[in-house]
């Protein structure tokens, strides 16, 4: 698979076959030790694609992110070609540092996007202080800004169905069933519809991008927004809620210091939200997010799961808390 995608990726920077260059300053220097194979390439973590670190073997050499899906890859959502028009289009537009994309290509085997590297460490891997946590949350704002007015297709088909999506507990349900083999009671969970479909809510819905933790990098000075290849509709609260809820996360306060702060952050930004509202968003993001991690993590998942139920205990939501008890022995 890897050599493929290399003879694929040479082809395309010698213009033998077809792939959109990007940036052709990056794209000469991947040609150049892609053509005298001076290239190392390392497999590096990653749930959702096929990801590559790509270096030269001399020392001090521009390196690169390379991420391959194949075509019957199940897809969270758009893929990468809808992220690389993203990171294209933010980078001139953000004052948040995104990558720069070099090439994407696509054959009837796999899609692929090269990246340049920027040198630093995961926002999961550090203990955040104030300053950087104001930063991503800011960033985090900008971010769904951005894409509301985002002019790339895919995106914009979510933007014109923003207030259509009334069946959360639905989905919870069916990924629930599809990836733990556990069936919950859709009436018990309906009560999540009620107070996500509420107009306050309505209106707050944005696009939600994963800005957990793992997809900021920390470098220098600098903090680079990460991956974007799962987007959804969902309140302004959700990528807050993956930030705050994120198994990895490493702050100096406990959630509900947590879940204040950032309150009082998005208050001060115009943006009013109640504990309550945040703690609905927290039982229906994390639930969702529970499943989706179950395979890969089983750590990630029931952290999920646990602060899942510690909302639904604030909430006094007892038909919630009893769904979520029948997950907890698979996950635990």
């Amino acid at each position: 698979m890897e050599e493929t995608v290399v003879n694929y990726l040479r082809n395309v920077l010698r213009g033998q076959q077809n792939g959109k260059i990007l940036n052709l300053e990056l794209a000469t220097v991947v040609k150049n030790f892609l053509d005298n194979d001076n290239f190392v390439m390392e497999a590096v973590a990653s749930h959702s694609s096929n990801v590559f670190l790509l270096s030269s073997k001399l020392k001090n050499e521009q390196k690169f992110i390379l991420k391959i899906r194949t075509t019957n890859q199940e897809k969270k959502h758009f893929g990468l070609k809808t992220e690389a028009d993203i990171c294209l289009e933010l980078a001139n537009d953000l004052s948040v540092t995104v990558p720069k994309i070099v090439l994407y290509g696509s054959t009837d085997e796999f899609e692929i996007a090269l990246y340049g590297y920027r040198a630093g460490v995961l926002a999961s891997d550090v203990l955040l202080d104030d300053t950087q946590i104001i930063f991503i949350w800011s960033a985090i704002l900008e971010i769904q800004n951005r894409l509301i007015i985002s002019k790339i297709n895919s995106v914009q088909s979510i933007v014109k169905n923003l207030n259509e999506d009334h069946d959360f507990s639905g989905k919870i349900v069916r990924h629930t069933s599809k990836l733990l083999n556990i069936k919950l009671d859709p009436l018990r969970l309906k009560i999540i519809d009620d107070k996500l479909n509420l107009e306050k809510m309505k209106r707050s819905r944005t696009i939600l991008s994963d800005r957990s933790p793992a997809n900021w990098i920390i470098s220098g000075n600098d903090i680079i927004a990460i991956d974007f290849d799962l987007l959804l509709p969902e309140s302004c609260l959700g990528d807050f809620v993956l930030f705050i809820d994120d198994y990895r996360l490493s702050v100096p306060y406990n959630r509900n210091t947590m879940i204040g702060n950032c309150l009082n952050f998005l208050k001060k930004k115009g943006i009013s939200f109640t504990h309550e509202d945040f703690h609905w968003c927290a039982v229906n993001r994390n639930l969702l997010q529970g499943a989706l991690l179950y395979k890969n993590s089983k750590a990630g998942s029931l952290f999920c799961y646990q602060r899942a139920l510690d909302s639904s205990i604030i909430l006094k939501a007892g038909f919630i808390e009893q769904e979520i008890r029948k997950i907890l022995p698979e996950v635990a």
